[in-house]
């Protein structure tokens, strides 16, 4: 399954994010800022996805994150990018 991503902004709020399916398939929105340890947990305490943004050689794959993931490989524990779903509210930035 190809997994590229495109980088871009929202249409709507002009919020550069990250585009394109996570590991599942499923297609994937996130912001482009990465998120501390203590920002993961709330935003998945929460409802808010967060994911995994690994670089792949030629471009960023994203990996929905669970439970485990939180627990057992927080953001910092290893050079990884952990991002969350981009939710727009409709205000230009």
């Amino acid at each position: 399954m190809a997994r590229k991503t495109y980088t871009g902004r929202c249409p709507t709020c002009h919020q550069r994010t990250i585009r394109g399916p996570d590991q599942h398939g499923q297609p994937a929105n996130v912001e482009t800022l990465e998120l501390t340890p203590a920002q993961e947990l709330q935003h998945h305490q929460d409802g808010w996805p967060t994911y995994t943004a690994t670089w792949a050689g030629t471009h960023i794959e994203l990996d929905l994150r669970d439970e485990h993931d939180i627990t057992y490989d927080p953001p910092g524990h290893r050079p990884i990018r952990v991002n969350r779903e981009h939710r727009c509210d409709g205000r230009t930035r």
